[in-house]
């Protein structure tokens, strides 16, 4: 899901601005280590593909991917998922990461949950 203007992208309830670092659902700040916003982003520039975990690997913590270190991908979505289910509003259904088995992951974001950029 890329976009001409990198500065901000809004999903449903969520908001994600990439130059300050900040991640927000329903309004209220979401705390995401470095490491979690480089792969909610990630995952939202390719909204409604698969990311295959050697992508993720290489894109989220910049380095070269290796088989073995899958779990690590694993751990960090898992992280990033409770992130938004600590939402009192919404209870992480404003953003979905879909599970596809022994591959990645994916986000899925329907025309009418896209609101373009901030």
């Amino acid at each position: 899901m890329s976009s001409d203007d990198t500065s901000g992208l809004k999903i449903s309830n969520v908001t994600i601005d990439r130059e300050g670092r900040q991640v927000y659902c329903c309004g209220q700040p979401v705390e995401l280590t470095w490491l979690q916003f480089n792969l909610l982003v990630y995952l939202c520039d390719n909204a409604n593909r698969v990311c295959f975990y050697d992508e993720l690997l290489e894109h989220a913590w910049h380095y070269d991917p290796d088989p073995g270190d899958w779990p690590i991908v694993r751990l960090a979505i898992s992280r990033l998922r409770k992130s938004f289910q600590d939402c009192l509003n919404c209870k992480g259904v404003s953003l979905q990461i879909r599970t596809v088995r022994q591959i990645g992951y994916s986000v899925q974001i329907s025309k009418s949950s896209q609101t373009g950029n901030m």
